[in-house]
């Protein structure tokens, strides 16, 4: 009936209105940074921005099928708590924590597939100011999907939403001109920065805790060894000469790839018993804790 089309028209307002001014503030940079510095700016800029949104893609990718179950947790309690969002957060922090450790050591060589050897170093800030964006987008985009959406809280995304296009552009306007492309970049990186705060913030205001205890603790753990795993490579790889671009890529990548896998085994998240692999993230034991570390 009419009433009924109105009444669905009048709930999903709001969140259409969201989605309106978040596609303005994100998509308004690439025309401030063609208007204020120049389109080759712009393009240094969008080859950083698509490598990075390819892994972010992936990371949604690897998390979209806890949303069913997370959903399922929320109905049983009722809507207040959910035990599987502690594992899409683990998950999603350790592809993020590889992402940014990759990119970190190995900006040059994902650039230069797609670049001149003489337009890397434009970009090469940006890439690097844009992979903190693996965890912040990937985070708040979790508690945002599989919590506060589920649980029909839009109102936080409308205001963070606002805040956010009503500062970012004129501060995207003001430093473009100075910084160019890494002026963009920095841009969606405070943005993205000051909001997993604020929906964080909005879900532990309904109850909800994600990590805590010796989970917090490995995750640290983790990434400090990805970060010394991948600079060893780094340095292996350049230490035979191994070529840039393409050859450095896949190369190091698989390579990279099973020492985080090792290190998940050294640090108690990943487990392999009777030709099953499992993650384990129930650990809240100390001696438990230094016992999978240390094995």
């Amino acid at each position: 009936s009419r009433e009924d089309i109105s009444g669905r028209l009048k709930d999903g307002f709001q969140l259409f209105i969201t989605n309106v001014l978040v596609v303005a503030y994100t998509r308004i940079h690439y025309v401030i940074l063609g208007v204020q510095a120049s389109n080759k700016a712009l393009g240094y800029f969008v080859v950083a921005d698509q490598i990075v949104g390819a892994y972010l893609s992936l990371q949604g990718m690897a998390t979209s099928g806890f949303h069913a179950q997370i959903v399922k947790d929320l109905k049983e309690s009722n809507f207040k708590e959910t035990h599987q969002s502690r594992l899409s957060f683990v998950v999603i922090s350790l592809a993020a924590f590889f992402g940014i450790a990759y990119v970190g050591f190995f900006a040059q060589d994902l650039l230069k597939i797609l670049l001149k050897s003489e337009g890397v170093a434009h970009s090469l800030n940006s890439i690097r100011l844009l992979s903190a964006n693996f965890f912040t987008i990937s985070i708040g985009s979790m508690i945002v999907i599989q919590v506060l959406l589920t649980i029909h809280k839009e109102k936080y995304l409308f205001w963070y939403s606002l805040v956010a296009a009503l500062t970012s552009i004129p501060f995207c306007w003001w430093v473009t001109p100075i910084l160019k492309q890494d002026g963009v970049a920095l841009t969606s990186f405070l943005v993205n920065l000051f909001g997993l705060p604020w929906v964080w913030w909005a879900a532990r205001n309904h109850g909800f805790r994600f990590v805590c205890g010796y989970e917090m603790v490995r995750l640290a753990v983790a990434f400090i060894l990805i970060l010394a795993a991948c600079g060893t490579i780094r340095l292996l790889a350049v230490s035979v000469h191994v070529g840039a671009g393409w050859p450095m890529v896949v190369s190091t990548g698989p390579i990279s790839l099973g020492a985080m896998v090792l290190i998940l085994l050294m640090v108690g998240f990943v487990e392999f018993k009777n030709g099953v692999w499992r993650m384990n993230v129930a650990v809240s034991n100390g001696s438990r804790f230094l016992n999978s570390f240390w094995l």
